[in-house]
């Protein structure tokens, strides 16, 4: 981020490129390759590392809003934009590594569970004793939620 503010304060000075965007793509491609399309939402946290990655992702993210805010007459070139943008990206992929290699898994959104459905788990499965199927003639609440 201090390498970009030289090209964020001084008219013309340009110090982000498409190769830099390019190289925090492929560092992104590089870590994300085992992990696959993501499927679930990932909350902050894991490992101490990783969580501070998380908070680094923010930093990025904040500074990426700031250079959107600013007048495109003002800051005509599209790398500091481009740049933070995949940054955020990349921390969060490194994030993700990083609680894998730490050994706790990656912190799952769940949804805010009802308390009145006694049969719902925040992974998905019904913890009832029928061992219900999307076909069966279950009752439990969590097959009426249509979670199937």
């Amino acid at each position: 981020l201090f390498v970009l503010g030289p090209e964020l304060c001084l008219p013309g000075h340009q110090v982000i490129g498409s190769a830099h965007v390019e190289r925090v793509d492929q560092a992104i491609r590089h870590y994300n390759e085992p992990w696959g399309i993501l499927k679930e939402f990932i909350l902050p946290g894991g490992s101490p590392a990783a969580a501070q990655a998380h908070v680094l992702r923010c930093v990025a993210r904040r500074a990426e809003r700031s250079v959107v805010a600013v007048p495109s007459e003002a800051l005509p070139q599209d790398g500091p934009r481009l740049y933070l943008n995949r940054l955020s990206d990349l921390l969060f992929v490194l994030a993700r590594t990083l609680n894998a290699h730490a050994g706790p898994a990656a912190v799952l959104w769940a949804p805010k569970r009802n308390e009145t459905d006694k049969n719902w788990s925040p992974s998905g499965d019904c913890d009832c004793d029928c061992d219900c199927d999307c076909d069966c003639d279950c009752d439990c609440d969590y097959k009426n939620r249509a979670l199937h």
